[in-house]
């Protein structure tokens, strides 16, 4: 049997399209974000409690605290750059010991990476 525990946190935060097509030129500008994260991590060990390394609440702290490494903070907004939902996805898969991560911008769209 495999267990995995899910964390999910949001973080407020902008980023852009590098070179957006023209029909969504918009994009290309800095625009704000609700960052919808959601990371599944393995378990080890055997049985209930066991398995996990550490408390929920606490793994939830450390990949929310990852995740704004990913960026820059100017003037207190956290900026992730010219990063997509896929390539923020991917650099928290890289920083972590998760093996799926979910990256949605605001409750419309979103990206999810496999290890």
């Amino acid at each position: 049997m495999r267990t995995n525990l899910l964390v999910s946190f949001t973080i407020d935060a902008t980023h852009y399209w590098p070179s957006p097509p023209p029909k969504y030129f918009t994009f290309g500008f800095v625009h704000r974000h609700m960052f919808r994260f959601r990371v599944r991590m393995p378990t080890s060990g055997e049985g209930g409690e066991a398995r996990r390394e550490m408390e929920l609440w606490e793994l939830r702290e450390q990949l929310e605290q990852l995740a704004k490494t990913i960026g820059t903070v100017t003037d207190g907004v956290l900026s992730f750059g010219g990063l997509s939902c896929e390539g923020i996805a991917e650099q928290l898969l890289k920083l972590s010991h998760a093996w799926w991560v979910y990256v949605g911008e605001d409750d419309y769209l979103g990206a999810e990476v496999f290890a």
